[in-house]
C-alpha cells in the first residue's frame, strides 16, 4: 500500500495544499469536526459580561462615597496625631482649630511667636499655621464634618496630652457616618458603622 506522502506529484495536482488526515488526505485547511466557538456562543458569552458589568457599574458612586467618607477620617486622625506629635517635638502647645462654616480645621504652634499669648488656644500674633485642610474642596463636597463634641478647638501639650477629649463626626452625601474618637492620653481611634 502506498502512501500519498510518497507520490511526489500528488502535492502538484491539487491546487490549494494538501493536509493529511488519518482517514483521507483533505484539500481543505480546517478539517470539519475541528472545535471552536460559533458566532452565537460568543454572543451570548457577551451578552453575560455586559449583564454583569450593568450590575456592578451602579455600585461604583456608592463605593466612591464611602472610600471618600473613609479617607476624610483617616485624613482627619493623620492631622490629630501630627498636632500631638508637633507639640511633644516643639515643646509648645499645638492647637487644632475647626471652622465649621467653611468646613476647615487647622493646626497651629501655640508658641507666642509674634506678639502673640503663648498657651492662650488661639491664633494670635504671628504664630505659625503648620497645616490646613479643607473637606469640603477635598473631598468632592460629599463629605462634611459635624461640630466635635468638645467644641471647635482642642489643644495638645508638650507632652501629647490633649485638653479637651471627644469624638468627631464625618457624613457623607448619603448619611453613612465615620467617628474619630480623642482619648484625654492623645490616643486616637477611627469608628466605621
Amino acid at each position: 500500500m502506498k502512501h500519498a506522502f510518497e507520490n511526489i506529484n500528488c502535492l502538484s495536482i491539487h491546487p490549494f495544499p494538501v493536509f493529511f488526515n488519518r482517514r483521507r488526505i483533505s484539500t481543505y485547511p480546517y478539517s470539519l469536526n475541528q472545535k471552536g466557538l460559533t458566532l452565537i456562543e460568543m454572543l451570548v458569552v457577551m451578552g453575560l459580561i455586559g449583564i454583569i458589568c450593568a450590575i456592578a457599574v451602579p455600585n461604583i458612586p456608592v463605593m466612591l462615597r464611602s472610600y471618600r467618607l473613609r479617607a476624610a477620617a483617616n485624613e482627619l486622625a493623620s492631622t490629630l496625631q501630627f498636632a500631638r506629635l508637633t507639640a511633644i517635638s516643639q515643646n509648645a502647645n499645638s492647637v487644632l482649630a475647626f471652622d465649621m462654616a467653611n468646613q476647615t480645621y487647622s493646626v497651629f504652634s501655640d508658641n507666642g511667636e509674634g506678639g502673640g499669648t503663648l498657651n492662650d488656644g488661639v491664633q494670635t500674633g504671628s504664630e505659625p499655621t503648620l497645616k490646613t485642610v479643607s473637606i469640603r474642596n477635598g473631598y468632592n463636597r460629599e463629605v462634611s464634618l459635624q461640630t466635635p463634641s468638645f467644641g471647635l478647638t482642642t489643644t495638645f501639650n508638650s507632652q501629647g496630652i490633649c485638653t479637651l477629649s471627644g469624638t468627631m463626626t464625618l457624613q457623607n452625601s448619603v448619611g453613612s457616618t465615620a467617628q474619630i474618637v480623642l482619648s484625654s492620653g492623645g490616643s486616637i481611634k477611627i469608628l466605621y458603622p
